[in-house]
């Protein structure tokens, strides 16, 4: 039966509610206004997008709506980053304080929308909030690249409101303002697209279309009524895929066949379950699985789902709301359920944003049954904050997880096991956090998950050099050419680890191959410029330092070492303009200064040596004595 309209009385308190639900959530997630940008998409969407770092101007509005950046095409987006940067520059805060407002809006938007529905205020609110407060909403709301889960949400409740409203008047049939609504949602984040369908369990209930003499009847009609909106999703379906496969988003059958990707929905479907119900160990990535699992685990997970679903169906009479939210749940899951494998992952937080706000729904409304039938009406509330403050305790820690690239991963590599993914990332914020033996262990790690990974091998290397041990860098760098002797990278890092040991021959060997296997390598003909000049062959060593400059003319190591490689062959003059070149892109370069200040002294000019040495007193004592050195032994003019 269709529910009674709300009482007018209520509409003041529900608008307060309503107010109070938003703050709430504002205030929950306040603390990401104070986080960075992270290096998981967020510099492809705004922090280092050449395109979004202009803002929003006639060219870029333009952009927006033919750009297939990031595999997708969502228009309305990109709109909401440029105008972001508009209005907050490359601000993290102003980004992040977009994206809490838009989730609290859509909170708020969500208990109204329950409260006309259902007449009811008390299980809207406890919905809405559920809906907010989930530890799962954090990767959508903190994640500044997923802004199109926050932004295509909105327009989800909108249409749901417009579609409630069409319905609801008198011949009532799917208005213009339900499908712009719906088409905006779609141009946000194309995962909408199961919505029409979604409309039809809304009709089913709480609007109980179907009730009456002819259910079939009426079931026909709604269907037909939802022909637009499902037209705009096939549009939207056909050319996501289109973008997402010739971007490489989409994993091909080769890499996980449709055998294992079938055998996967009921585990994944699980999972969300499971992750639903107790939102602990929560990881920005959840690796796909690199061996099919076992036949029992699907078949057990399958078992469930399915005993749960024929539950609901068999309760629909006295619980339509179950029915309706466990196939909203189930329904609105499928584009990412994991058969049409997009990316790595196995699962992923953000994907129950719209399942989540069928479920939570259906299982609010069941509690507030159970407190009817037993008279238990003030246990049901003291469970319902209960719950609602566990949620949020877990979301306020989860929150505090994205603060950056750090504290984001390490979290995910120690709740996750063998995600070699998430430690690519983590030994790479080792190393540029200046701590290579944490970076060293992570490669290890990653090399016992996936030993035939030649860039860990390389890139072990590299850690290894920067911890001074050149003869196990060596080993591994070698190692990682044998498993892909086309790579430059390890060929560089052979040769840095074997000038580590003064193997100098050696070294510049292992560059020259770098340099074979790419040419237009800048750090290869830096480092084998280094050799060289250790084999006093400096004017070849000066040659492919200027090839490096022109390569890649930001270097200040390739200035400073021409500089040096000058003085070598006594070009005092260029010497001092290659130096000064390096200290014009690096004024903070200490050795610079050492070296500007031995040339101004080689060429008796005290006052330039000493302006020198008194920069290296206050940075670098160490080098100001090598410097002092120098003057007193130099001619003064």
């Amino acid at each position: 039966m269709a529910s009674s309209r709300p009482r007018r009385e209520d509409g003041k308190k529900a608008a307060f509610l309503a107010l109070a639900l938003a703050a709430c959530t504002i205030a929950l997630f306040a603390p990401a206004t104070g986080f960075k940008f992270v290096s998981l998409d967020d510099p492809l969407y705004v922090s280092e997008n050449p395109r979004v770092a202009g803002g929003l101007t006639p060219a870029s509005l333009r952009w927006a709506f033919v750009a297939t950046a990031a595999a997708n095409w969502h228009p309305l987006t990109w709109v909401s980053h440029l105008t972001d940067v508009t209005l907050f520059g490359l601000d993290p805060s102003g980004h992040h304080l977009t994206s809490i407002l838009l989730h609290a809006a859509s909170t708020a938007l969500l208990f109204l929308l329950l409260r006309e529905l259902t007449g009811t205020l008390l299980p809207s609110l406890f919905a809405a909030a559920l809906f907010a407060a989930h530890p799962l909403r954090v990767e959508s709301v903190v994640w500044v690249a997923e802004r199109k889960d926050v932004l295509g949400m909105l327009f989800g409740v909108l249409t749901l409101r417009s579609y409630a409203r069409d319905v609801r008047r008198p011949g009532g049939r799917v208005g213009g303002l339900t499908v712009l609504c719906f088409a905006a949602g779609l141009m946000s984040k194309p995962v909408l697209v199961t919505l029409p369908l979604a409309l039809l369990l809304l009709d089913y209930w709480p609007l109980g279309r179907f009730e009456g003499a002819h259910p079939r009847r009426a079931f026909a009609a709604a269907a037909g009524e939802k022909l637009p909106l499902l037209a705009l999703s096939a549009i939207a379906g056909a050319i996501t895929w289109s973008v997402q496969s010739s971007g490489g988003a989409v994993v091909a059958t080769t890499r996980a066949p449709l055998l294992a990707r079938f055998a996967d929905v009921p585990a994944a479907g699980m999972a969300y379950v499971a992750k639903t119900l107790a939102p602990i160990n929560l990881s920005c990535f959840y690796p796909a699985h690199e061996t099919p699992l076992p036949w029992w685990e699907i078949a057990g997970a399958g078992a469930t789902l399915g005993a749960l679903t024929l539950l609901a169906i068999h309760g629909r009479a006295r619980r339509p709301h179950l029915l309706a939210g466990w196939l909203w749940f189930l329904g609105t899951l499928a584009p990412t359920i994991g058969f049409i494998r997009i990316g790595g992952h196995f699962i992923a937080d953000r994907y129950t944003y719209l399942p989540h706000l069928g479920l939570f729904a259906g299982l609010a409304w069941e509690a507030r049954a159970i407190a009817a039938r037993r008279g238990a009406q003030r246990a049901a509330a003291l469970c319902a904050v209960a719950t609602l403050a566990a949620f949020a305790f877990l979301t306020w820690n989860q929150t505090a997880v994205w603060k950056s690239d750090l504290t984001l991963f390490e979290h995910a590599d120690a709740v996750t096991t063998d995600n070699w993914q998430v430690k690519s990332h983590l030994r790479r914020v080792y190393l540029q956090a200046g701590r290579p033996a944490d970076a060293a262990r992570v490669y290890q790690e990653t090399i016992g998950i996936r030993p035939d990974q030649a860039g860990a091998h390389g890139n072990l290397g590299l850690a290894l050099i920067r911890m001074g041990k050149f003869a196990e860098a060596a080993a591994a760098a070698e190692q990682a050419l044998l498993l892909q002797p086309d790579s430059p990278e390890a060929a560089n890092t052979l040769g840095n680890a074997l000038a580590g040991l003064g193997r100098w021959e050696e070294a510049a060997a292992a560059h020259r191959r770098a340099l074979a296997l790419r040419p237009g390598y800048p750090e290869a003909h830096n480092s084998l410029a280094r050799a060289l000049g250790r084999l006093n062959r400096h004017r070849e060593a000066a040659e492919h330092l200027q090839a490096a400059i022109r390569l890649d003319p930001g270097s200040s190591a390739a200035h400073l070492n021409l500089g040096a490689e000058y003085l070598a062959l006594g070009m005092r003059a260029e010497a001092l303009a290659a130096t000064r070149g390096a200290l014009a892109l690096d004024p903070a370069l200490d050795i610079a200064h050492l070296q500007l200040g031995s040339i101004c002294a080689a060429l008796g000019d005290r006052i330039c040596a000493r302006r020198e040495l008194e920069l290296l007193l206050g940075t670098n004592t160490g080098l100001a004595a090598r410097l002092r050195r120098e003057i007193d032994a130099s001619p003064g003019r």
